[in-house]
């Protein structure tokens, strides 16, 4: 593998070394937490993973750094040398074994716990604003971006992990117990809860930070899930949540949520749309303008084109992050049938 990761062209292809690159990959959420210890790290595990993988065909994974909850958080920032003693062998092995990493900076939020800050409050405004939220978030980037840039199996940098099932709606999040210590007495709608705007900014503001720590600017991606069928209407009608109308009004939510200093549109997507029907009341079989195309595609293929339609709308590749098989419960062969 060449150094320099993937990177989007001029017309929304994506290369490595200058070549198209197209490959399958898995999801190993926890390649490097595994690995730490209350005292120490050992990669041992993170090694013989990758080796695991390299033996099954595997060519990319996709990994989380950093902790999951705050303790996880606290203890990167009071340990960081055990940590990167991990990242250090990950991306030797990787390099080694010619697997390419996306790696996935700010799988939760909840290092903003670590400073006892409202997430919303303390990212507002990212370019203006002196909140320790923020000023971890830039030092962790940077170091991280500039100690791996040169490292081949560096494919892509991703935001984080799904933050866009957050964004304006009201409830997510807020039952989250905080900290023992913490000064604040409960989670609020207004200090914790991000807007689709207020995200958009956050992400422009922490993809440039990336291009500016990596020289050869490889693919930053947002690690989000498929796009909620209302997050126009999240965005724009005061979190209503009633399903989007037409194309282009659910466009312009993609456009906020993919903005500049995002190269890659990140689909989550799995083969049930069980949940939809549950919290939307849609029948997936129906045709309602945007749902009848989105929600209701038939099949994966319909369902993928669709998604690089949108991107190429937006100047932009796509990537399917995470993908999976089933049908809810209880299993249901019919509707496994007519998505495959």
């Amino acid at each position: 593998m060449k150094k320099g990761g993937l990177q989007l062209e001029k017309d929304g292809s994506v290369t490595l070394g200058g070549v198209p690159y197209r490959a399958f990959g898995v999801n190993c959420f926890n390649l490097a937490s595994q690995c730490i210890g209350k005292e120490d790290s050992d990669p041992t595990l993170a090694i013989k993973t990758l080796q695991t993988l390299k033996e099954n065909g595997v060519k990319v994974i996709r990994f989380s750094t950093g902790g999951f909850y705050s303790d996880g958080w606290k203890d990167f920032m009071d340990h960081p040398e055990k940590w990167y003693k991990i990242y250090d062998a990950v991306f030797e092995t990787a390099s080694k074994l010619e697997i390419g990493l996306i790696t996935s900076f700010f799988w939760t939020k909840m290092f903003c716990d670590v400073f006892d800050e409202p997430f919303a409050t303390a990212t507002a405004n990212p370019e203006t604003n002196p909140s320790k939220t923020l000023a971890f978030m830039k030092e962790f980037t940077e170091t991280f971006v500039k100690r791996y840039a040169e490292s081949p199996a560096a494919f892509m940098w991703e935001y984080g992990n799904e933050h866009n099932l957050d964004v304006d709606i009201p409830w997510i999040g807020l039952e989250y117990p905080l900290p023992k210590d913490s000064k604040r007495t409960r989670r609020t709608q207004w200090e914790d809860m991000e807007t689709t705007k207020g995200h958009s900014a956050l992400l422009t503001w922490w993809g440039n930070i990336v291009k500016n720590a990596d020289p050869y600017r490889r693919i930053t991606g947002t690690g989000d899930a498929v796009t909620r069928p209302c997050a126009y209407n999240l965005a724009f009608h005061n979190q209503d949540m009633t399903p989007d109308k037409c194309k282009e009004d659910h466009l312009k939510a993609m456009a906020l949520l993919n903005p500049d200093g995002i190269d890659a549109m990140s689909i989550h997507e799995y083969s049930t749309f069980t949940f939809i029907k549950k919290e939307y009341g849609l029948d997936i079989h129906g045709k309602p303008g945007l749902l009848g195309e989105d929600i209701g595609t038939n099949n994966w293929d319909e369902r993928m084109q669709l998604f690089r339609w949108y991107a190429k709308q937006l100047g932009k590749t796509t990537y399917l992050g995470e993908f999976g098989v089933g049908t809810g419960d209880p299993y249901d062969i019919a509707e496994y049938d007519m998505h495959f």
